[in-house]
């Protein structure tokens, strides 16, 4: 009998097992990384809480008024189930959002129906980071340049 059809057989329920290895394997959120990644940006960290079935994330993200904002604004993460309900004291029943600063401090909660439309834009944005200025930075970057001796990087890229 030819190997190649012995060896198809054995290639294809290798590929569906990995495929399968992989998307049952999804990683889970990083909050610490999420907020190291907020502190460097100058940004608040927005914990997305969905329930069971619902992918609340997703609908904050196809909000066209709202899109930009949370991706300039905020380091979102999100979690599913009634776990993560549990870990933040969600009261509600459905999804929701609680908003914190870099350091973990709770800033505000918000139901879905508080986030929808374009009243969504005038909850958050009094929890916006308040912007820093460049000199300032500069200045502290260019003192301890000069003490420690190292140079300075100057990105022009930087969200503030």
């Amino acid at each position: 009998m030819n190997k190649t059809l012995t060896l198809l057989p054995l290639t294809l329920l290798f590929a569906t097992g990995v495929a399968f290895a992989q998307k049952q394997a999804a990683p889970a959120p990083d909050l610490t990384k999420t907020q190291a990644r907020a502190l460097m940006h100058n940004k608040r960290v927005l914990v997305v809480l969905s329930a069971d079935g619902e992918d609340f994330a997703k609908d904050l993200k196809r909000n066209r008024a709202l899109s930009r904002k949370l991706l300039y604004e905020f380091e979102t993460i999100a979690f599913t189930g009634a776990a993560a309900a549990k870990k933040w004291q969600w009261q509600g029943a459905g999804s929701g959002v609680v908003v914190t600063d870099a350091a973990g401090k709770e800033l505000g909660r918000f139901t879905e129906g508080e986030l929808a439309g374009k009243a969504a834009l005038t909850k958050l944005e009094p929890l916006f980071c308040k912007p820093v200025s460049a000199d300032k930075k500069l200045a502290a970057a260019m003192a301890e340049a000069k003490k420690s001796g190292r140079k300075i990087l100057i990105r022009f890229d930087a969200p503030w």
